[in-house]
């Protein structure tokens, strides 16, 4: 399972056992994204998004969550859907298909990904039509 380091800790965290310390370094969590080296657009970044997704919806389902825990969740859920959305866009751009069975995974766990592409393809358009309006703009003032 992607993430099962991320889920240990979750589950650990949850359980109603005794815990004993030692003073000695027995585990260290590190940094670091071993799980993506492609890049934002590439089929990789569209895998972790779905296995990040998929974890998040396991949380939200098998954990009690307080009302600002699942505010923190669907705030990270939300930036995962447009990033995953971006990354999908970034393979069309580059005339790559998204792997079809990683997209239909992803709508299947949430069909909210849909409004992520449109809010981000109106994001660009928007970007793309202001800077040709700037263009515009410095074409027609007359060289000094």
């Amino acid at each position: 399972m992607a993430f099962e380091d991320l889920m240990y800790w979750f589950e650990t965290a949850r359980r109603p056992i005794r815990v004993a310390f030692d003073a000695t370094l027995q585990v260290y969590y590190g940094h670091g994204a071993i799980t993506l080296s492609e890049g934002w657009k590439s089929q990789g970044a569209l895998r972790v998004g779905l296995l990040y997704h998929q974890v998040f919806a396991r949380v939200r389902r098998e954990f009690e969550l307080t009302d600002a825990q699942r505010a923190i969740l669907d705030a990270r859920m939300a930036r995962n859907r447009r990033s995953f959305a971006m990354a999908a866009l970034g393979l069309l751009h580059d005339g790559k298909a998204p792997a079809g069975r990683v997209v239909a995974g992803f709508l299947a766990l949430d069909p909210l990904v849909c409004g992520a592409v449109l809010g981000a393809i109106a994001t660009e358009v928007a970007r793309r039509v202001s800077s040709r309006q700037a263009g515009m703009k410095d074409s027609t003032q007359l060289p000094s």
